[in-house]
């Protein structure tokens, strides 16, 4: 047994140090301990005391009573960020989970996640954690169980999100929804209520926009934190491997062409592309040169097909194969339905693009408005005469998609990156991530 508890004790050294490593072997011994009074053996107060406090008072198995155990004394915690989440989507595991670990990296924090219905994985982390961050986790017995020990241990909580799915008024407009089937969307409209009661039960909010911010202040007088999506170094090693294989094995249409590439997440976007269909229709009936290149899930209208021998599609693949593809088109599309909903959204699909260095026009609505500046590193479009407008203004000039490309390459790197996004946070938020309110 105590191989065993200083085996365990070396692994918390060697990650923790060595306050860690002491707790962790008075917790196993009073652990011990309390197996072993339970069969009325002598030296089981002496395992009992082997640690900086008493985990229980020592009687008779049948009279004992027993108190909670308590974390480790203030005195000995190091900063230790714990994100419990649900990690099903690829995109938001990536940008709100993983993201955030390297983030927290960077500010000298350490940080480790958990799915949250992962149950023992979660319990356990929670131990040593001094800050939770909750992502996308519905109400329930489960995360009432996983507030119930953060309130024990007295560790702050937070719910992170970046969609509006805890609003059923704003789920309920929008149109992309149309395109499931009535199951699927009555799930997602009765699923609100259980994000709006989780987002409440924690201690501050978390959101990726300021629109979402404002939302969530309608709801709750609790604090709500904006921490953008950011460009970290998956995305950057990503989008410099994209670029080499474009240089070097050169577009996949052929030569003379003019990419024109849409990205889909998901097939909750068809009501977005509709916004912009006819005018890309008619742009590529007027411009033979230009190609049209789809990556993800999207069902084009019959109108298409006379286009069919100039329109590539390309199904989901894992991110590293998407930044790639990305990385080899010279114009990026992104129509969005302008209204609550997508006003809710970040600009990743621009932030992406500008890496590899290719120009976007985006519908004018969400976080969009605010990173891009129309006509300097990208346009932005209300309507199909302003759509219609600048996609040709890219078709017709090589030297505009590079001017816009490189401006939005440079604005990206210089102010969406994670150590600038994290640099903008609110003191009430770091006080929480270095555990000063521990």
């Amino acid at each position: 047994m105590i191989r065993k508890v200083l085996q365990r004790g070396w692994q918390y050294y060697k990650l923790y140090g060595a306050h860690r490593f002491l707790w962790a072997i008075s917790f196993k011994l009073r652990q011990k301990a309390k197996q072993l009074t339970d069969r009325h053996l002598k030296f089981g107060s002496f395992l009992a005391g082997a640690g900086y406090h008493k985990a229980f008072t020592l009687f008779p198995a049948q009279e004992r009573v027993e108190k909670p155990s308590r974390p480790p004394k203030k005195l000995f915690r190091t900063p230790l960020v714990v994100l419990i989440a649900d990690l099903n989507l690829p995109q938001c595991r990536k940008y709100r989970v993983v993201q955030k670990m390297e983030a927290l990296e960077q500010m000298g924090v350490h940080a480790n996640y958990a799915h949250w219905e992962d149950v023992p994985r979660s319990m356990n982390m929670l131990q040593m954690a001094t800050f939770v961050i909750f992502y996308r986790v519905q109400d329930g017995a489960l995360l009432d169980s996983y507030l119930r020990e953060c309130d024990r241990l007295s560790i702050p909580t937070a719910y992170d999100i970046d969609d509006p799915i805890f609003s059923k008024r704003i789920y309920q407009e929008n149109r992309n929804l149309d395109y499931l089937s009535s199951h699927e969307k009555d799930v997602l409209l009765e699923s609100t209520e259980l994000y709006r009661k989780a987002l409440v039960k924690c201690d501050v909010a978390i959101l990726s926009t300021p629109k979402l911010a404002e939302e969530v202040r309608t709801l709750s007088t609790k604090q709500a934190v904006i921490w953008r999506n950011a460009i970290d170094q998956e995305t950057i090693a990503a989008a410099r491997q994209g670029l080499e294989r474009a240089n070097t094995e050169g577009s996949h249409i052929p030569n003379g062409k003019i990419s024109i590439v849409y990205a889909s997440g998901s097939r909750a976007h068809e009501a977005d592309f509709r916004t912009v269909e006819s005018t890309l229709f008619k742009v590529l009936k007027e411009h033979p040169e230009a190609h049209l290149s789809i990556i993800g899930h999207l069902i084009l209208p019959d109108s298409f097909g006379e286009l069919e021998d100039r329109i590539t599609e390309t199904g989901f693949s894992d991110y590293s194969q998407y930044i790639k593809t990305l990385a080899r088109a010279d114009i990026n599309i992104v129509p969005l339905v302008i209204d609550d909903f997508n006003d809710c959204k970040s600009a990743i699909r621009f932030m992406e693009a500008s890496l590899a260095g290719i120009p976007t026009v985006a519908s004018s609505v969400g976080d969009f408005c605010n990173v891009i500046k129309d006509g300097e590193n990208g346009y932005l479009a209300t309507d199909s005469d302003e759509w219609y407008r600048k996609i040709k203004l890219l078709l017709n000039s090589s030297d505009l998609r590079e001017k816009l490309g490189k401006n939005a390459q440079q604005s990206v790197s210089e102010t969406l990156g994670t150590r600038e996004i994290t640099g903008s946070l609110p003191e009430a938020i770091k006080d929480m991530i270095y555990g000063r309110r521990c």
